[in-house]
């Protein structure tokens, strides 16, 4: 094995879309707040890969990589990672990104 430098690591908080039990309609705004601070981090770090995990945050990180895209600055490959305690269905944020990946948007 060759010996390798460590590239500096970085953690960042993202505001939650949508805490557990929180009602759709109320919602939307912090889920707004949430994807706004996603496209400023996207944007200023435009990562390679984005490696998520739901819930609450990955959907609004994941449609920032997604304008990246878009815009025609960079790729990010996107990698979904469902929690091991789904064993019967999709999270929320599952069903969307599956849904997204399915119009190719992702």
């Amino acid at each position: 094995c060759g010996s390798k430098a460590l590239l500096p690591s970085e953690m960042l908080r993202v505001p939650r879309s949508r805490e557990v039990g929180q009602s759709y309609v109320t919602s939307v705004a912090t889920t707004l707040r949430a994807l706004i601070a996603s496209l400023l981090l996207v944007w200023r770090a435009r990562p390679d890969l984005l490696l998520c995990n739901g819930p609450g945050t990955c959907v609004p990180l994941c449609a920032a990589a997604w304008s990246l895209r878009l815009a025609g600055v960079k790729h990010v490959e996107v990698a979904f990672v469902e929690s091991f305690c789904r064993v019967e269905s999709l999270s929320l944020s599952g069903r969307i990104l599956m849904a997204a990946a399915r119009l190719g948007l992702c």
